[in-house]
């Protein structure tokens, strides 16, 4: 039942119209928050996986770097052992070697007092000097490879 006072209608249309607006909007509001709101959580939830993902990343890292590690402390032990007994192995062929040359030396000496020949003491000399020279170049070739 419109009355109409003045130029205003009863009820005011325009009154009417803010309301119906404002409850729209508030509805779309709530809506949209509702919205966000569930996103929001949808997110946490996303990163809180990539979260989790990057903690086991890291811990399977962190445990092939102890792999690794121990692989390394294995080889290096492997190749100090090995360095060691080729040192051991080198003095033993040197002490041998030295005592060729000692040998050598009193084989000169004897023969210098049975009136060898110099030539032929010289040549026996040079010969064992280069049997010990080649030995030693083998030697020298077995430790590095």
């Amino acid at each position: 039942m419109e009355t109409i006072q003045g130029s205003v209608p009863v009820p005011d249309p325009t009154t009417l119209t803010n309301q119906l607006v404002e409850a729209a909007v508030t509805a779309a509001v709530e809506r949209l928050e509702a919205r966000l709101h569930g996103t929001d959580e949808l997110n946490i939830e996303k990163f809180s996986n990539i979260g989790t993902r990057f903690n086991e990343l890291n811990a399977r890292l962190t445990e092939s770097d102890r792999y690794k590690q121990t692989a390394l402390d294995a080889a290096l032990l492997a190749n100090k052992d090995s360095l060691r007994k080729t040192e051991e192995l080198f003095s033993k062929q040197i002490d041998a070697l030295q005592k060729t040359v000692d040998d050598l030396k009193g084989s000169v000496r004897q023969s210098a007092g049975a009136h060898i020949q110099g030539t032929e003491t010289l040549a026996w000399v040079i010969a064992a000097c280069g049997a010990v020279a080649a030995i030693a170049l083998v030697v020298v070739d077995l430790v590095h490879h």
